[in-house]
């Protein structure tokens, strides 16, 4: 969980307001955004990511996608893509239910 991240910072981002809304009763030391990350462009992440005084290349940082697990494969995938591309950060966990059906059927066809 968030609360068991040892971080020099921590930003929340999520499309759904009512997931925000929970997770900030949840963690109130923790910034959130109500966000969909793939409608913003990679400038808009960088300013982001330096207003909460990340660094592009920061070997310390963790990016966690799709921590509820229901966001669709393309979707999750386009996260993972622009996150190692963008920010490269030294750890990323990926919750996905549909990433992991993919990843089970292609073992089992492989």
């Amino acid at each position: 969980t968030i609360s068991k991240v040892v971080a020099c910072g921590r930003l929340g981002i999520d499309k759904s307001s009512t997931s925000v809304q929970i997770a900030s009763e949840t963690y109130p030391d923790c910034p959130f955004l109500e966000k969909d990350v793939l409608l913003e462009e990679q400038e808009w992440w960088k300013e982001l990511l330096i207003s909460h005084h990340f660094k592009n290349n920061d070997e310390n940082l963790v990016v966690g996608i799709d921590i509820n697990g229901n966001r669709e494969f393309e979707a999750v995938k386009e996260c993972l893509r622009r996150t190692l591309a963008w920010w490269r950060p030294r750890l990323v966990l990926v919750k996905s239910r549909s990433m992991f059906q993919v990843f089970q059927q292609n073992h089992i066809n492989n």
